[in-house]
């Protein structure tokens, strides 16, 4: 069973919710729509805010393929936007009014809104092409089962023609 987004229970869960803006926004207001985004969570009034536990500003990207956003009466076409996430823990059953809230956002491109872990599941920005990797030793890590190492075909034949004389 999948689960889903929220409960009817005030249990509190730990989200993350990645937004992608549009780029026509200019450079010096982003900050600003990020700041309003994150007070989403944190300014509610007669309710529990949220607890931040991290979060990443937006940054200008190339995208994978060209979004359409309708905007006042044409579609406008975005090859690139601001991409920002912030990962948060709130009450279950707040989370369709914030999902609504960053949704209905003038700027907003699409949003992405998944359960997550608390703990840091941040692996780091991927190595440029460029890079090289110089080997390094590998000493074994106790509790760790090290790599086999493949055997040849004759190994194999030895190995299994003593087991089958054992058996």
């Amino acid at each position: 069973m999948t689960e889903t987004l929220s409960t009817k229970d005030g249990a509190l869960k730990v989200y993350e919710i990645g937004y992608l803006l549009v780029s026509s926004v200019p450079t010096e207001k982003v900050a600003d729509i990020a700041t309003s985004l994150k007070d989403v969570l944190l300014k509610k009034p007669g309710k529990k805010a949220a607890e931040i536990i991290s979060e990443e500003t937006p940054e200008l990207i190339e995208l994978s393929y060209t979004m359409i956003k309708k905007i006042g009466t044409a579609n406008q076409r975005f090859d690139r936007g601001y991409f920002g996430w912030i990962k948060f823990e709130l009450s279950a059953s707040e989370i369709e009014e914030v999902k609504k809230t960053f949704e209905m956002h003038p700027d907003m491109l699409r949003i992405l809104l998944i359960i997550t872990v608390k703990e840091n599941t941040f692996l780091g920005k991927k190595a440029p092409e460029s890079a090289t990797v110089v080997a390094t030793e590998t000493l074994p890590i106790p509790g760790i089962v090290s790599p086999v190492i493949p055997a040849s075909i004759e190994d194999m034949d030895k190995s299994i023609d003593e087991m089958v004389k054992e058996a």
